[in-house]
């Protein structure tokens, strides 16, 4: 069997041959057979992106001449990746042309008149979304929410899209080959067809990405006239787990229903001196008098939706830090930003209408405003180098970059695009402080620290941490974490992530890592099984031999894995953690209403048995409450000039009785 590292040896030969243009070199070093591990490599590592249409196709012919130790199926559906990525990537070249092209007509716009030109246009498609998506009234909650959560995705959908043609027109920004100004209402209409070509383009690169990093499977393949791809879910449990994750974040943020955070309720203490400030900023700009009285409350609301997205990483990062106040600085900066940018949303309403047609100019943030309110004393350099982190200078390394930070640089002053959030500005500084430095390290610790102390809380008994597994006297493995409660042994692995998973390919690379993890906790429960004197060593004779059950699982905070196992490792984070020292129950309540009108409780902490715990460890509470069934329909899409058959989950009624209006649940216990 090949292993990772000498696949990726010839994979590193085959890059070489076909970047040279040398094919006829490539059926040589294919001599050695096609595995499961080859093949995998080849679509993580996107060999067939890096060709020419013509010598993707001669390569892939090589690939059908090497021998091969796939089963059929798995061969069948690596020739139909191989097809399909070529057929995408022309596809996506050839969209991608179309969009150049119109943009040559934009290139004498300045930045601040092409972003405004690019949000008003985003108005009109967000507008139309908004307009057909309501809540229904008579729907379960668990409908609702489906809703609530296919609205969010549409939203930002189109808000990838209008990235994206943001940071292509930066790419073409200097070029020479530029079209006289054209008119503001023929502009917007260019705009919108680039919106869609762009959300099209997006499609695409997903549909790729999808399948290269092994989220789906081209499942089949018609060509002809009205040929099309089908796609399959390469694990469905695992994909509506990563779904049911992603919507439970949002529900809970749309519901307002948030744990204290300690660094919300630090910039908690200076939003209101600094919404006022920033409003009386841009009061002076449009020429407002001062004794016109300026309303903060829609600003304020709109930073508290941003506070509200603080979590426990947040938390554990400052404390990994020390509470340095670099860190502080961070945070700081980054919601000044959104602070200056909703104070200018919240007076919008007092711009004169001859104003109101260059948002982008008047609503830039001068960085100077943000940097003047911090002495050098209280880290005003700090806040100047934070600021330049958490902004972009279009064009971006890649769209996503511009959606994650929404402040385009011009100068001296920043230009907000989405509002000034886009859901992620905590993520972005955790990313930012964490990156290249030691602080991943020690958040890491940090995390392990809280893990051990909430089992310690409850009824399960640390037996052992940072434990080292030898045999003759060498390493088998290490694991972060032995706990036991009763007869039951958890070997446990700890793997923290940072970062927010937004894309496919780091919810790969986190996939990888807590796999890993998954290898590391098995190898250890089977030493310890075989091994009980080692046992016996860690926790003492008396204890070690009351002990029936050795489980291994990994703990995580990446919690759209929550509930999915690996080579019958369970997977977990804090959803499934707090289930199994305290129970669960998820809690209804209509809005404007303190008390709750339904409670489903799920497990009590006196149902916690042994054998009740490690039915927990392979469920969720969240598949228990969706409006997914689990079984799939296939939807037809056409993007292009290419069709898709792709799987949709479908809805059900999995509640115990409907809330006839739209309702908020809590979860216990809240993330």
């Amino acid at each position: 069997m090949q292993d990772q590292k000498s696949v990726d040896r010839i994979l590193t030969r085959l890059f070489r041959l076909v970047d040279n243009g040398d094919i006829s070199s490539v059926e040589e070093a294919l001599k050695i057979s096609l595995t499961d591990t080859m093949v995998s490599r080849i679509r993580e590592r996107k060999l067939i992106a890096r060709l020419s249409a013509k010598m993707a196709l001669s390569l892939i012919e090589a690939l059908r001449r090497a021998p091969s130790l796939l089963d059929d199926r798995k061969r069948v559906e690596f020739f139909y990746y191989l097809e399909f990525h070529v057929r995408l990537e022309g596809e996506r070249s050839r969209l991608l042309e179309l969009v150049r092209k119109k943009l040559m007509g934009l290139l004498t716009w300045t930045t601040a008149e092409f972003v405004d030109l690019v949000q008003l246009s985003m108005e009109h498609f967000t507008e139309a979304l908004l307009s057909q998506s309501m809540l229904e009234g008579d729907a379960t909650v668990a409908m609702n929410e489906r809703s609530l959560h296919h609205l969010n995705g549409a939203v930002n959908d189109i808000a990838l899209a209008v990235a994206r043609t943001v940071n292509e027109w930066a790419k073409l920004r200097d070029s020479n080959d530029r079209s006289l100004k054209i008119h503001r209402r023929e502009a917007l209409e260019v705009l919108d067809s680039l919106i869609s070509m762009c959300s099209q383009i997006n499609a695409l690169e997903w549909y790729i990405d999808s399948v290269c990093f092994g989220d789906m499977v081209v499942a089949a393949a018609f060509i002809g006239e009205n040929g099309f791809y089908q796609i399959d879910f390469a694990d469905r449990r695992r994909k509506l787990l990563r779904e049911l994750a992603i919507r439970r974040k949002v529900v809970l943020h749309w519901s307002a229903s948030r744990e204290r955070r300690f660094v919300r309720e630090m910039l908690a203490e200076v939003e209101t001196d600094a919404l006022s400030y920033a409003t009386r900023f841009y009061r002076r700009r449009v020429g407002l008098p001062s004794t016109n009285y300026l309303k903060i409350d829609k600003a304020h609301e709109l930073s508290q939706s941003v506070l509200r997205q603080l979590e426990a990483e947040d938390d554990l990062l400052l404390a990994a830090s020390n509470f340095a106040i670099q860190t502080q600085a961070f945070y700081f900066a980054a919601v000044s930003l959104r602070w200056f940018a909703f104070a200018f949303l919240g007076m919008q309403e007092s711009v004169s209408g001859s104003k109101k047609g260059k948002r982008g100019a008047i609503g830039s943030i001068p960085i100077e405003q943000i940097t003047s309110r911090f002495d050098d004393r209280a880290g005003g350099e700090l806040i100047k180098n934070a600021v330049t982190a958490m902004v972009c200078t279009i064009p971006a390394r890649t769209h996503h970059e511009l959606f994650a930070k929404p402040y385009v640089r011009v100068g001296e002053s920043v230009i907000p695009m989405f509002g000034g959030d886009t859901g992620l500005w905590n993520v972005s500084v955790r990313e930012c402080l964490i990156d290249g430095g030691v602080l991943g390290k020690d958040l890491g610790t940090i995390w392990e620290d809280f893990y051990a102390k909430s089992f310690e809380q409850s009824d399960w008994r640390v037996v052992g941490r940072n434990v080292k597994l030898k045999r003759d006297g060498r390493l088998v493995t290490d694991i972060d974490l032995l706990i036991a409660r009763n007869d039951l042994l958890l070997v446990v692995q700890i793997k923290a992530m940072i970062g927010s998973a937004a894309t496919i390919y780091d919810h790969w690379k986190n996939r990888q890592t807590v796999e890993f993890g998954c290898i590391q906790a098995r190898k250890a429960s089977q030493h310890l099984s075989e091994n009980k004197h080692e046992l016996i060593g860690i926790c003492g004779k008396k204890y070690a031999s009351g002990i029936r059950f050795i489980q291994p699982a990994v703990l995580t905070n990446c919690n759209e894995l929550n509930g999915w196992s690996f080579e019958n490792v369970p997977i977990i984070s804090e959803v499934t953690r707090k289930a199994i020292t305290v129970g669960s129950k998820v809690e209804y309540f209509q809005k404007g209403k303190r008390n709750a009108v339904h409670t489903h409780h799920f497990v009590t902490r006196d149902e916690l048995t042994t054998s009740k715990i490690l039915e927990l460890l392979t469920s969720t509470v969240e598949l228990d409450i969706a409006a997914e069934t689990g079984e799939i329909s296939w939807q037809r899409h056409e993007v292009g000039s290419l069709a898709f058959l792709l799987p949709e989950f479908t809805a059900g009624q999995n509640l115990d009785e409907p809330i006839h209006e739209p309702a908020r649940r809590v979860d216990q216990p809240l993330a």
